[in-house]
């Protein structure tokens, strides 16, 4: 599949985009499912390490760019770690727009909860 990107840039027009320029902690990862038509509402469901570290694995880069094994194998180990550290998580969706909003509300309450969870450990 094609990779599909927006160029967050601080040039012209980008008053529009309003993100985070300063690093962050990282509380999860979202995997997004394809939606389900039969869905009526959003969830979400934590993966093991192994499965995690599969789904970054294959969202690397496209195929066609053809890495040195090098590089690969530091990808690997990177990635290893990260999914040793970080809950990756799958989000489940219906097939409807107006849904949104609830998606997002879903995720936003998982990050909290995740964030809640880690502070009290």
């Amino acid at each position: 599949e094609d990779k599909r990107y927006v160029e967050l840039t601080n040039e012209k027009g980008a008053s529009k985009w309003r993100f985070q320029d300063k690093p962050l902690p990282l509380a999860a990862i979202y995997i997004l499912q394809n939606r389900q038509s039969e869905l009526a509402t959003p969830y979400i469901e934590s993966i093991p390490t192994e499965l995690g570290l599969m789904h970054l694995m294959a969202h690397r880069y496209p195929k066609f760019l053809n890495l040195e094994q090098d590089y690969l194998a530091g990808d690997f180990s990177f990635l290893s770690n990260l999914a040793a550290r970080i809950p990756i998580k799958k989000v489940y969706r219906p097939d409807n727009i107006i849904k949104l909003p609830e998606v997002c509300d879903v995720i936003v309450n998982d990050a909290r909860e995740t964030i809640s969870n880690f502070l009290t450990v």
